[in-house]
């Protein structure tokens, strides 16, 4: 250790080392000798962790998403000016700068260890060792420490000790080459284990697979570029078979780390185990997968050594190769590492993991006893023999121990018999490797395994056991320890593999030496990953939590439980003995061969084939079927917009686009394409397109979108009026997938004629989304600042004073009543101007389907006026004709994509009185709907009389004649009466029936003559008309809190489905679908749904998707992680056994960085299964099989879009949000208090209050200060003029005596209760009032819910206004609960 450590140093976390086990310190290091350091910096700061083991294990191998090399570098790298800083530390202690490498945060410095000492506060030695590979090494005791100003930057120093960290011992064949045979008679051959263990056919693609192989020593003979020894094997096995083979000469490529070497270690006469080593792995691998490239990494033996070679395989530079796979046959003990060292190093495997590469590592040949010395002895008869020493307790090592990595254990087979050349007999035996006793009683060789007990400096393990290792088995817990019996760590090896030895070539002998030993596994294994990644196209990834969540799966495991009487205890030598007499003998403890994982041969031996069906059934669910977003055509609408935009999409589910070899766009057929001469479908003008869920990720299988355009040639063949043609449409996709080259689909269009009267929600000239109609528009009207808003040449109508109530009710329906009549006077003629172009454009309105925008404030005189909200509709005839239309207006409680058209619930009329058919609710306490109209209110109230819209000549009841060609447009319209509290329906003040702060609004043309199938979209009728949008606004900068974008959803439980029996498309949950649209990368996104739980709807996505995004940070939270531009998500709808809809919470969380004035939108849908009406049953189809002639049957169901609504993310500054949060907090703690515990809405509110509370106080309000009212929170400023500036609170000036809807009948106070009077049985019958001037009031009601809020009042000193009636015993009329103290 240093000898003196800088006050301003600090200790490096994790670095602490102790000299090697037997080495000394002999002298200090050469201080001119030069050391290369490599420094790891942090992540980057606000870099998102890589996934966790849990992310792996419901993320299904082949649909899930990995990233480049580029895109990991850039995702885990570090930052320019952390590495820089550290440099500039380097520098400062004068030593040379070689690399600053981002991607793998080093900074590699150089320097005389004179200086490596000075710079890190350590001491470097000269250790002499026992070790016969390495007898000397430059070494350090204690912590590394580097400055204050740069400790919080470094994660790890590597390189200032270079003992060996690197060990390999493979045993000599028992009985020579030949102990098994092959099918030939021959040894047996890598090729000859593959099949007998079932392995895959190489495929024919298997040229673009890399596989790695870590060396760290010995060497390969390269002579005039060919590696001699290799192809000498190669040329071994192909002559070895009846008749011979042709394989290829192994593809190999070197990559040459700094301080490695492809050298040899040894020659012809001093054989080294080392070479051996590197030629085996490179031959086992590289017959096995024949035709792939093997890339051999040389490194140095130390951690520094390590690190590099992994860093360059996860994280290549330029043109360096890109493995798939890796293998490891070297290791060491695990407890020979630091902590440090190994929380680096494992950061690095699970980063690899995001990269798709399955790591394979040997667990080891000499049991449980790890890497030890070896020693010379003589023994009597025998003479000298060398066997490795131990310390009698149990090792394990690493890298195998490490979780991201893949253990391999070894297995032996006997009584191998052939059927033909490739298939072995279902009669041989396999066991646990044991290659027995030399004559000196030492094992030859042994399986290793264990269970990992490493802890950090805090004394927590390194390494617990992984979720998917523990509890995967009924009963099944890790066994602990052996050598303190209770501390369970990861557990390995977690397969076996075939560890008996090959005859190969080395040094060019002529004769070939068997080698054996685990590290056979390591390579055997990564060649089958190899085979599998090619054949099914993506690639396999991190293994561990498949293999473990299928071990019961039939046959995958031949596993392998010789009983408690095998263990893999290691007999070895234990001291020096006196020439002539006996050894002293030693044992390591061992662990039991028991089934279902045992620490010899962990899960057992794989079936390859099993294997490759199990990672194809469990990651392709392929399918291809279409999802219509429109399908039903009118003669009319198309004569009038000929181009229907994203009509419907194509989906292609379980592929990736790599895998696309043509798309659908020119395999449309079918009677919609054959009976419509000229007809077009094109590809949609979106970008990406096809849009992928995963986004740009080509290689991950994902579901692919490809939406499409339809449009209609000029006077297109129609049916009759009043006649509807059901027409086909096809398509199919073509793959590259073995069994997948076409795979189609269809579904059906139909064809409408003459659908008088009509909507046209979408304009091909205004290119709007059809939930945005352009035949529905609202607005808000404010009449003190505008009185004639809508007005062409100042004729319109102006509005009329009718009340000095806080709200103007009547005046208002007057408005609206007499708006239609201006409209339907003046804009009649579809050939003349048009309103909704001019007067009413789309752009404009976007406050008018909100509940939460209760006043404007005037910029001239900072007065507050009231806002009155309208909507307008037009219905379309065409031609010359007649009909009787009613048109009713229904507000959903906030946004919903459950738009279609259900008259049992959101569009379910009635009779009222002479009218045969009004809208109605059915629940009046929790309404799905509230219809609106421009007569009255729902039902007659404090407020104003009962609506009469559809009594023969009422506003929306009207006789349509059109006497001219070119047809006539018909306005109707309603008042949105959201914000008066007197409106009520039953006891409920609509405002509080309200749950969102903007609103789904629908308009529906009620014409006996076109009736609306149950079912039907907003989209897909031309009588249904909807405006769906949600605006939340984020702030820019500010902190998270303000960037969290929350808003309410409605929507109604999947139908009941029964998943086990989903075929073609029945039997499925419906699917909420999001289009991220431009919401930007780094974005996440929450759903809460209280009725729900969160695990259930996982379990649904892990079944029906072979990935998704989903995780659940409470028991009714879902998080969707895979939110950014050009993405899409998918999340199944669970049924439900209740009557209720599902209350929500949709919440967008965009990232730091978003800039004022940029604008964000994500669409929400709802997608359903609609069946296809067949005529005659289908041909039959062959099932589903992983290879040969399959062909999936053909969907002919589709998937259909009942509804969307948008969110729309406009960014601004703090001071433009501020006001309006403060509104909307104070509208829904108001909704809140009149809300039961028991309502479905309750902990929506509790949520969406808690996060609108964040919001504002993120951008630099209060939220305490703002009480609950229903007219929101404006500031303090002038008194408004006339009976609508005042009323919304006390920045309207004094309301004493101020009339309320009776006039003189009524007097209004305000100021705050005093108490609560209660009679001698305790029932409440009074409050006290004290108003501003000192005046006290007494008030009379028994009501309980009035007693609830003034208790409410009382308690929070909440300032109120209270209308009361004239009288001896006042009796409140109306409460108001007001939003600050008055001036």
């Amino acid at each position: 250790m240093a000898s003196h450590t800088p006050h301003n140093y600090h200790a490096v976390p994790g670095s602490e080392r102790t000299k090697a086990l037997g080495a000394q310190r002999v002298s200090d290091a050469d201080p001119h000798e030069i050391v290369r350091v490599l420094i790891r910096i942090r992540l980057c700061p606000g870099a998102a962790p890589a996934p966790d083991h849990s992310h792996w294990e419901r993320t299904r191998p082949g649909h899930r998403k990995f990233l480049s090399r580029k895109e990991l570098g850039e995702k885990y790298g570090a930052a320019q000016a952390d590495l820089e800083h550290v440099a500039a530390f380097a520098r400062s202690k004068e030593l040379e700068v070689e690399q600053l490498h981002a991607a793998r945060r080093l900074v590699i410095v150089t320097g005389p260890v004179s200086k490596i000492n000075h710079a890190f506060a350590v001491n470097l030695g000269k250790y002499e060792t026992e070790d016969e590979v390495q007898k000397h090494y430059r070494g350090r005791e204690g912590h590394i420490y580097v400055p204050k100003d740069v400790h919080h930057l470094i994660e790890g120093v590597f390189g200032l000790d270079n003992r060996r960290s690197a060990y390999r011992r493979l045993s000599r064949l028992v009985g020579g080459p030949g102990a098994n045979l092959g099918p030939s008679g021959s040894s047996l051959t890598p090729l000859d284990v593959a099949n007998m263990h079932n392995f895959p056919p190489n495929p024919p693609n298997i040229s673009e697979q890399t596989i790695g192989v870590l060396e760290f020593g010995g060497g390969v003979t390269i002579n005039a570029g060919r590696p001699t020894d290799v192809d000498a094997f190669t040329n071994t096995v192909n002559a070895s078979y009846v008749p011979p083979l042709s394989l290829p000469l192994i593809n190999l490529t070197t990559i040459i780390l700094s301080g490695g070497a492809n050298k040899l270690a040894g020659n012809a006469e001093n054989q080294s185990i080392s070479d051996g080593e590197v030629v085996l792995d490179i031959d086992v691998a590289g017959t096995v997968a024949s035709g792939a490239t093997i890339a051999c990494y040389f490194a140095p033996l130390s951690v520094s050594g390590w690190l590099e070679a992994f860093l360059a395989a996860v994280l290549p530079d330029k043109g360096q190769p890109e493995p798939s796979v890796l293998s490891n046959s070297w290791s060491s003990n695990e407890d020979t590492w630091t902590a440090g060292h190994l929380q680096t190093m494992s950061s690095i495997f699970r980063q690899a993991a995001e990269a798709g590469i399955t790591i394979f590592s040997a667990s080891g040949d000499q049991g449980t006893n790890g890497f030890f010395k070896d020693i010379t002895i003589n023994v009597k008869g025998i003479g000298n023999v060398t066997g490795p020493t131990g310390d009698g307790n149990a090792h394990v090592l690493y890298p195998s121990t490490d979780p991201w990595v893949t253990a391999c254990g070894g297995s032996k087979t006997s009584n191998v018999t052939w059927a033909d050349t490739t298939t072995a007999n279902n009669t041989f035996l396999e066991e646990t490797w044991n290659a027995e006793r030399k004559p000196d009683e030492t094992t030859r060789g042994l399986t290793g395994g264990g269970i990992s007990t490493f802890k950090d400096p805090s004394g927590n393990l390194v390494f617990p056991v992984p979720s998917w290792q523990q509890g995967f088995s009924p009963g099944f817990t890790v066994p602990p320890s052996i050598n303190d019996g209770t501390t369970r760590g990861r557990g390995i090896p977690d397969i076996a593999g075939f560890a008996q030895g090959y005859p190969i070539t080395v040094y060019g002998l002529p004769e070939p030496i068997g080698l054996s030993g685990t590290s056979e596994a390591a390579p055997l294994y990564a060649a089958l990953i190899a085979r599998i990644n090619a054949t099914l196209g993506f690639n396999v990834g991190y293994l561990n939590p498949t293999l473990y969540a299928n071990s019961t799966s039939a046959g995958l495991f031949h596993n392998i439980a010789d009983g408690p009487g095998v263990t893999n205890a290691f007999t070895f030598l234990a001291g020096q003995s006196t020439p002539g007499s006996l050894p002293i003998f030693n044992t390591t403890k061992g662990y039991q061969s028991l089934a279902p994982w045992n620490c010899l041969t962990g899960l057992g031996v794989l079936d390859g084939t099993k294997l490759i069906q199990l990672l194809a059934g469990g990651a392709i669910s392929p399918s291809f079927f279409f999802s219509v977003s429109k399908n039903t055509y009118g003669s009319l609408e198309v004569s009038q917009n000929s181009t229907w935009t994203q009509a419907f999409s194509l989906v292609l589910d379980g592929f990736s686009l790599a895998q696309v070899t043509k798309n659908p766009t020119s395999s449309f057929q079918g009677t919609f394409v054959s009976q419509i001469p000229g007809i077009k479908i094109a590809p949609s003008a979106v970008n990406p397109w096809p849009i992928q869920e995963l986004g740009g990720s080509d290689n991950s299988l994902q579901r692919i979108t490809f939406p499409y355009d339809i449009i209609y040639p000029p006077n297109p063949t129609f049916p009759a009026v009043g006649s509807t043609s059901t027409l086909s449409l096809s398509a199919s996709v073509q793959t590259s997938v073995a069994g997948f080259g076409t795979v189609p689909a269809t579904a059906q269009f139909e064809l409408v004629g003459g659908a008088d009267p009509f909507f046209l929600n979408v304009s091909q000239q205004v290119q709007n989304p059809f939930w945005l109609s352009q035949d529905l528009r609202v607005l808000t009207v404010v009449p003190e600042m505008d009185s004639t808003p809508v007005s062409l040449n100042g004729n319109g109508p102006t509005w009329q004073t009718q009340s000095s109530n806080l709200y103007d009710t009547r005046g208002a329906y007057d408005y609206i009543k007499r708006l239609i009549i201006y409209l339907n006077g003046n804009f009649s003629d579809p050939t003349g101007s048009d309103p909704f172009t001019t007067l009413l454009p789309l752009s404009g309105g976007l406050t008018g389907d909100s509940s939460v925008l209760p006043y404007t404030i005037d910029p001239n005189t900072d007065q507050h006026y009231s806002n009155y909200n309208f909507a307008i509709a037009r219905v379309r005839v065409s031609g010359v004709g007649t009909a009787s239309v009613n048109t009713f207006f229904r507000l959903f409680l906030t946004a919903s994509n459950d738009t279609d058209f259900q008259p049992g619930s959101t569009y379910a009329t009635g009779p009222l009185g002479t009218v045969t058919a009004t809208p109605k609710i059915l629940n009046e306490d929790d309404p799905l709907t509230i219809p609106f109209f421009a007569t009255g209110n729902y039902e007659a109230n404090a407020d104003f009389v009962a609506e009469l819209d559809y009594i023969p000549g009422g506003p929306n009841n009207r006789l349509i004649q059109s006497n001219s060609a070119n047809g006539i447009w018909t306005y109707f319209g309603c008042y949105l009466n959201v914000y008066n509290t007197s409106n009520t329906i039953g006891p409920n003040p609509v405002p509080s029936l309200l749950k969102g702060t903007h609103h789904c609004l629908v308009a529906e043309i009620n014409y006996s003559g076109t009736p609306i199938p149950t079912g039907t979209s907003t989209q897909n009728s031309a009588q249904l008309a909807q405006r769906n949008l949600q605006i939340t606004s984020s702030d820019n900068p500010g902190p998270p809190s303000a960037h969290r974008v929350p808003q309410t959803f409605d929507m109604r439980p999947s139908p009941p489905f029964d998943i086990t029996r989903a075929s073609n498309l029945l039997n499925l949950p419906d699917e909420i679908v999001i289009d991220w649209g431009n919401v930007p990368e780094g974005s996440t996104a929450m759903i809460y749904w209280p009725q729900v739980q969160a695990t259930d709807v996982i379990a649904l996505a892990s079944y029906l998707y072979p990935t998704h995004e989903l995780t659940a940070p409470d028991a009714n939270t879902l998080r969707i992680h895979n939110v950014g531009q050009g993405k899409q998500s998918y999340i199944p709808v669970p049924s439900s056994a209740l009557s209720q809809n599902f209350a929500g919470l949709f919440t967008i969380d965009l990232p730091q960085g978003v800039v004022a004035g940029q604008e964000f939108t994500a669409v929400v849908k709802r997608l359903t299964t609609k069946q296809a009406v067949v005529t005659a049953p289908p041909p039959e189809v062959p099932k589903l099989a992983l290879a040969g002639e399959y062909r999936g049957p053909e969907v002919s169901n589709w998937r259909y879009m009942t509804g969307t609504f948008a969110v729309t993310i406009p960014v601004q500054k703090p001071a433009q949000i501020l006001p309006r949060e403060k509104d909307v907090l104070a509208i829904f703690k108001w909704r809140l208090s009149l809300m039961k515990p028991t309502n479905r809405w309750y902990p929506v509110f509790l949520r969406y209050i808690e996060y609108v509370s964040g919001r504002l106080t993120g951008l630099g309000g209060n939220p305490i200060t703002v009480v609950p009212s229903p007219y929101g929170a404006p500031p303090i400023g002038p008194i408004g003029g006339g009976g609508h500036g005042g009323g919304h609170g006390g920045g309207h000036g004094s309301h004493e005596g101020h009339h309320g809807p009776h006039g003189s009948h009524h007097e209004e106070h305000t100021g705050k209760v005093e108490g609560l009077v209660y009679d001698r049985f305790g029932e409440f019958h009074d409050f006290i009032f004290i108003t501003e001037h000192g005046d006290e009031h007494r008030f009379h009601t028994r009501a309980e819910k009035i007693e609830e809020l003034v208790r409410l009042a009382w308690r929070e000193q909440m300032l109120v206004t209270v209308l009361g009636e004239r009288g001896d015993r006042v009796k409140p009329v109306e409460i108001v609960l007001r939003s600050w103290p008055r001036k």
